[in-house]
């Protein structure tokens, strides 16, 4: 009971709460849903993801050798940095994945495809983004800056920040995800102004969050592909005429 209030005022309890609703809404809605969840993780294991994963190590790892050990909190430690900070740590908390899920439903209440694939694009990242940062937090028991708890590595915000701005660039183009990333570059910031993580944390949370922002966006781009495909169909009328249709 004191480890659940502990992980409830920390806030580390987002990811394992949102894979455990993901798990079920893939298990129970349409087989494509599944099968899309199941394609964006083997699309981790392409190329160019593991290149960024590979980059976020070697980056965390950089950082690791230069980093304070008691951290650098309070690097921006004045207004609007302050307020920003607090906004920021909600907003990438429990607001990300519910707004991924709302805009999901949305979509899908108001046959709204766009928004729809991508609310869906950014929860089947999401599910990735903190399924493996919750196994690497359990892994590596790092100790917080603040020693709040042993929950460092990764840092799952820097990560669901990164991981939505890849989803939004993908989808919807820079217009979209220059902001999303700006914001995901303070997310990372933020997290090591306020003393939860060290540098090492939020660079490799950004570069997972990143891989598994586009893996999810490719899946949904290859059905989308599939669906604008030319397809050939026959028409029979009344006379019993065969048409060839295209379609």
């Amino acid at each position: 009971m004191n480890r659940m209030r502990l992980l409830r005022r920390s806030g580390s309890s987002t990811g394992a709460e949102y894979i455990l609703l993901l798990f079920i809404l893939s298990s129970v809605s349409a087989g494509s849903l599944l099968e899309r969840t199941l394609n964006t993780g083997t699309n981790l294991f392409e190329q160019d993801k593991l290149i960024i994963i590979g980059s976020g190590l070697t980056g965390a790892a950089a950082a690791y050798c230069m980093e304070d050990r008691d951290g650098h909190r309070g690097i921006l430690p004045f207004e609007p940095f302050t307020t920003m900070d607090r906004i920021d740590n909600a907003a990438f908390g429990y607001a990300l994945p519910a707004a991924s899920v709302a805009l999901w439903a949305g979509g899908e209440v108001f046959r709204k495809n766009s928004i729809a694939s991508t609310g869906e694009s950014l929860c089947r990242g999401l599910f990735y983004t903190y399924g493996i940062t919750e196994i690497l937090k359990r892994g590596t028991q790092r100790e917080r800056p603040d020693g709040s708890n042993f929950r460092s590595f990764p840092s799952a915000h820097g990560a669901g920040a990164a991981c939505a701005a890849a989803v939004l660039w993908n989808r919807h183009g820079p217009e979209a995800g220059i902001p999303a990333a700006a914001v995901a570059l303070y997310t990372c910031i933020s997290r090591v102004n306020t003393g939860v993580h060290y540098p090492s944390d939020v660079v490799m949370g950004a570069a997972l969050g990143t891989a598994c922002g586009l893996a999810a966006a490719a899946a949904s781009s290859e059905e989308d592909r599939a669906d604008d495909g030319i397809r050939l169909g026959i028409s029979i009328n009344s006379n019993g005429r065969i048409t060839p249709v295209l379609w």
